[in-house]
């Protein structure tokens, strides 16, 4: 009886394992069809007016989950001096990008993304506003900053935030281009 027993425990495993292999199966090739990689080119163009002064380009790769997942992040810039009563002090000037991103229905992708950029800009160029006799003819740092959430699909370009400077007028707008890496 006792070996009866013990067969019959030994044909249960045999018979549990391929189910047991093909669950692992199913749940691993679902969380590769869940999990996506996407690549993702920030553009950062300023205007005056509706003339084009410059831009800059920024390309990151993140994941995509159904759930929120883990934020990528660029850092491109450089530390400058400052003057302060009588010495330096480093600051850093550049540009920040990160970015989450989360898969939604009908294969679109929903970006939370916050991006910050600082520069060195010389207040003895003209602005639109007039700047303090505490600032002529010593450099000033810019800066800006946003957090913004859009939703996109592969291959599409969609516009960011914009806002102007309200030194020099100029405007700074930011797109977004999406592809979905294969």
């Amino acid at each position: 009886m006792k070996l009866k027993m013990g067969m019959v425990g030994v044909l249960m495993c045999l018979l549990t394992i391929p189910a047991y292999a093909q669950a692992q199966q199913q749940r691993k090739n679902s969380d590769q069809e869940t999990l996506r990689h996407l690549k993702l080119d920030f553009l950062l163009t300023e205007y005056d007016g509706q003339q084009k002064v410059g831009s800059m380009s920024y390309t990151m790769y993140v994941e995509a989950e159904p759930h929120p997942s883990r934020p990528g992040h660029l850092r491109m810039g450089v530390r400058v001096p400052v003057g302060t009563a009588g010495s330096f002090t480093y600051t850093d000037v550049g540009t920040n990008v990160d970015c989450a991103a989360t898969i939604s229905g009908d294969n679109s992708y929903n970006l939370d993304s916050t991006v910050s950029r600082s520069s060195v800009y010389s207040a003895d160029e003209q602005g639109t506003e007039t700047p303090h006799d505490a600032v002529i003819g010593r450099s000033v740092i810019r800066t800006f900053s946003t957090d913004f959430s859009i939703e996109m699909h592969d291959g599409q370009t969609a516009e960011g935030p914009a806002a102007t400077d309200p030194f020099n007028g100029h405007i700074l707008k930011i797109s977004v281009t999406l592809h979905v890496i294969k």
